[in-house]
């Protein structure tokens, strides 16, 4: 990630080439210093498991203005503890003021088109980021913010929440982001806990968002092109049981993307999508079965089962009952 610095005149200071990655794990207390004639900066970071947490504390002796390449999306958060600050997304929606206590949500924290430090005595931030893969899976099931965010990343849009004004920090907010400072485990339980306390924060910030767009985010809908998607995506579905075809396939097929087909099935079917396969192949074994002429071995068979076993302990677990007790 190139990062060039500007005093707000806008002559450059220096460019910095390089790249932001989650790399290897690094010990959470250990901060780094960088003094320079425009700043002095404390940070300390860490890297695991998807996740990335940076700390920083910044005496800026000038009026600065960063401004950074655009990265893939590294979803996260950023909370303002102490200082002011303006960024600008890449993805556009016009400049964000921070003011102490404030935190919003985004699709990359640690890039951003451009970010102006006012000259101040002490800016504190704390910044969280999660790998897309890690985020899409935490997004599943988890609210209209979280489900919103993730259909954005993956059509790589943005997505309206970060159009929303910052919000306050709240006290529990604000006593985790204390109990971070101030960790003091180490290796795996430093890991443990640092999971926990990102997750809560990310559950409290999305709770507060859906809060405060309570009029967008509580209409979730499926336009009637996408429903029509979906329903195709039930038709090619079901059309072969014994070689259904995976969750990239079927996507592909009908044009939406993964998040968004999975979505689609579970507000317009009830269920996921290979879920609402496996009821309809017992629904239809069930069927077979309690109008006779064949065996259970067959019905397994044409069901898409492989194996009796299988479609045995499939059956009891949906119907609490064998299926060769049902003949």
């Amino acid at each position: 990630m190139e990062m060039i610095y500007r005093f707000g005149t806008n002559e450059i200071l220096y460019s910095s080439p390089g790249e932001k990655q989650l790399g290897p794990p690094s010990e959470w207390n250990q901060w780094r210093s960088e003094s320079t004639p425009f700043w002095n900066v404390r940070l300390r970071e860490h890297f695991f498991d998807g996740m990335m947490i940076s700390s920083l504390n910044i005496e800026v002796f000038e009026h600065i203005v960063l401004s950074t390449s655009q990265q893939a999306p590294l979803p996260g958060m950023g909370f303002v503890k102490q200082g002011h600050l303006v960024t600008t997304a890449h993805s556009g929606g016009g400049p964000r003021k921070f003011a102490p206590r404030q935190h919003n949500i985004f699709i990359n924290p640690y890039t951003s088109l451009r970010t102006e430090l006012p000259a101040q005595p002490n800016l504190e931030v704390l910044l969280l980021g999660f790998q897309r893969e890690r985020f899409l899976q935490l997004a599943e099931h988890a609210g209209p913010v979280m489900n919103q965010l993730a259909e954005n990343i993956t059509a790589n849009k943005p997505a309206p929440y970060l159009q929303s004004p910052n919000l306050p920090l709240t006290p529990r907010m604000t006593a985790i982001i204390q109990e971070i400072e101030e960790g003091s485990y180490q290796g795996g339980l430093m890991n443990l806990f640092l999971q926990s306390k990102l997750l809560e924060l990310l559950a409290l910030q999305c709770g507060q968002l859906e809060m405060a767009n309570r009029g967008t985010a509580g209409r979730e809908t499926l336009s009637m092109a996408d429903m029509n998607k979906v329903r195709e995506a039930r038709e090619i579905l079901l059309h072969d049981l014994h070689r259904p075809p995976t969750l990239g396939m079927l996507a592909k097929q009908t044009g939406l993307n993964e998040f968004k087909l999975k979505n689609g099935f579970k507000k317009m079917f009830g269920a996921s999508v290979f879920g609402y396969l496996k009821s309809h192949r017992l629904e239809m074994a069930r069927d077979m079965i309690r109008g006779g002429g064949k065996s259970v071995t067959e019905v397994a068979y044409e069901t898409g089962y492989s194996t009796l076993q299988h479609f045995s302990n499939e059956f009891r677990k949906k119907f609490g009952v064998s299926p060769g007790r049902l003949k």
